[in-house]
């Protein structure tokens, strides 16, 4: 199957539709955002009283210990200043039971989003075509799946955040008309113009975050390749160009970091400094014009400084929302991508495999031309049959479609005469066993690594299907027998013990077919006898279908079918053992 790529769509540019998508495709309830509103609008109602009993207090202190409120239409006489400052901190504890619900439900919201892209995505990619899955760039999907999620579920905590701090400047900001409607509308000018001006550096951060992206993510591929290849460039004493490579990866990634990272603050700076000037021309202005009630005027200048600092705290969440929309716009693509190279469900059940057949299949890797051309061949049941071919004849191809993780771009692959497609997948890999050339193992114990996650298989058939691939004896030597903890990176196991625990994974499943790739490649004499000797074992009983190199290999099959001659020869003609 080839690549499916889905097409980039640009990211959104504007608060509403950065909303829509976090709410739409990221699952954030807006329930909880409603809450979260309500809770900021309190606490900013809460504050600003709090801040009007404070400048009524200190002009109070400063007179007589009897006052009288008068804020706007708010009124009330005779009040001492003991209980004035008791109804401050009252409503001050208010302000503080809220600033809880209003940190707390933005970060739920970015830890449960975090969760649930990484369990959607790797859903995803486990759900998707193979041929999606091996196209993918080396380290992309850890990359994604990790770091990527986090900045995207940041953006939904941000998204908290900037709401709390819009909906708490409004409250305090109605609150600040109420009182003084000429200061108010004097002061308002402040933030509009603050954000229009500021404006042009948030666009410079978004495309920021998109060069941040594409630099991690090379960065991540030229480190797992470098893990991967570690033995290789101590073995060719390559490190000094590998260690050149990626020190020019880092420093690609370097310049977007800082360049980000200076704009963040220019913009936090530039509105801090912004913000004192404006609010100077405003008392100015106000001066000109003249006004009446000097508690009123402190109140609002207090309140509309409360503001500026919180339109502070909300342009600071737009830059960063902007600073990690990429990883949202990443995440997102990468999950629509793998969705739609999802495979397709099969009811249909799946008796004993008595017939493998091709019928004129073609394959080709994308516009290159065709690995497999004009295929077909029969393979019957407790036949052992051997692929051989050089290299790029298409014997991975052809394996592969056995297997059926690739499906055929023209022709039929056909199961007991029916498309192989129709049948259940489950079905279809209860009966196939498979080992591929490059063993691969996974951290856990020896019985961990043969069971591999496939519930059923207890520890007498872990025992027999060790045993029947020759690595039985050896597993008894370690210190914890089938207990030991082993790796793919465990020193204490060698290349041809990891391939015969590979074989003993296959057995153990009791496969009626057993596709082995290269079974004795990394194999010294003795353990390609021990393979040998089980695999004789099997035939008859089991469709062995076998691709090697070594002849050796090759001489307990039926028949061989060589790729190289193929369409010249009959695809079902025995050619006899390799000798």
């Amino acid at each position: 199957m080839t690549r499916n790529r889905v097409s980039r769509k640009p990211p959104p540019v504007c608060l509403r539709q950065q909303f829509h998508v976090l709410t739409a495709e990221l699952g954030v309830p807006r329930r909880a955002l409603v809450v979260l509103g309500l809770a900021a609008v309190a606490a900013g109602i809460t504050e600003a009283a709090v801040l009007g009993i404070i400048v009524q207090a200190a002009a109070s202190i400063s007179s007589n210990d009897i006052t009288a409120i008068s804020l706007g239409p708010l009124s009330l006489q005779h009040l001492t200043v003991s209980a004035l400052l008791t109804i401050g901190l009252g409503l001050a504890s208010v302000r503080l039971g809220l600033q809880i619900v209003i940190a707390w439900i933005p970060s739920r919201l970015g830890a449960t989003a975090q969760a649930m892209l990484q369990k959607r995505l790797l859903g995803a990619f486990l759900g998707a075509w193979w041929g999606t899955q091996s196209a993918d760039r080396e380290g992309e999907l850890q990359e994604i799946s990790t770091h990527r999620i986090w900045f995207a579920s940041r953006a939904v905590a941000i998204i908290g955040y900037a709401t709390s701090a819009l909906l708490s400047l409004a409250a305090m900001a109605t609150c600040a008309l109420v009182v003084d409607p000429l200061t108010f509308l004097v002061m308002a000018l402040v933030g509009v113009t603050l954000f229009t001006l500021l404006r042009p550096l948030s666009g410079r951060a978004r495309r920021l975050a998109s060069e941040y992206s594409a630099a991690s993510l090379a960065l991540a591929e030229g480190v797992s390749e470098t893990v991967r290849i570690a033995e290789g460039v101590q073995a060719y004493a390559v490190e000094d160009p590998v260690r050149r490579r990626l020190a020019s990866l880092a420093e690609a990634l370097a310049h977007p970091v800082f360049r980000s990272n200076f704009l963040s603050q220019l913009i936090a700076g530039s509105y801090q400094t912004l913000a004192i000037v404006f609010i100077l021309t405003g008392l100015g202005v106000l001066n000109v014009l003249g006004t009446g009630n000097l508690a009123s005027l402190g109140a609002v200048v207090l309140i509309l400084m409360r503001c500026l600092t919180y339109g502070q705290q909300f342009q600071s969440s737009y830059h960063q929302l902007n600073d990690v929309w990429g990883s949202v716009d990443l995440v997102l693509k990468t999950e629509r991508r793998l969705c739609e190279a999802a495979r397709s469900a099969s009811p249909r059940r799946l008796g004993a495999v008595d017939n493998l057949a091709f019928d004129k299949v073609r394959y080709a890797y994308g516009d290159g031309p065709s690995v497999l051309r004009d295929l077909s061949l029969e393979i019957n049941r407790g036949e052992a049959v051997g692929i051989a071919g050089p290299s790029g004849a298409g014997k991975s191809t052809l394996v592969q479609m056995i297997l059926r993780l690739r499906i055929p771009q023209d022709g039929h692959y056909l199961v007991n005469g029916t498309e192989a497609e129709e049948f259940a997948r489950d079905d279809w890999f209860a009966r196939v066993g498979y080992v591929a050339q490059d063993p691969q193992l996974i951290a856990g114990t020896v019985a961990d690594n043969i069971r591999f996650f496939r519930q059923g298989i207890d520890d007498r058939r872990v025992e027999s299907a060790a045993r029947a691939a020759g690595i039985h004896d050896e597993i008894c030597s370690w210190a914890g027998g089938y207990g030991t903890v082993i790796g793919q990176r465990a020193d204490a196991v060698s290349g041809g013990q990891r391939q015969r625990l590979c074989i003993a994974r296959a057995l153990a499943g009791r496969p009626e077919v057993l596709v082995l790739d290269e079974p004795t490649g990394a194999l010294d004499a003795h353990s390609e006898a021990l393979v040998r000797r089980s695999l004789e074992g099997l035939k008859g009983r089991v469709t062995l279908i076998i691709v090697a190199h070594r002849a050796s290999t090759l001489e307990l099959c039926d028949r061989i079918i060589d790729l190289a001659a193929l369409p010249a020869k009959a695809i079902g003609e025995s050619q006899g053992c390799a000798r």
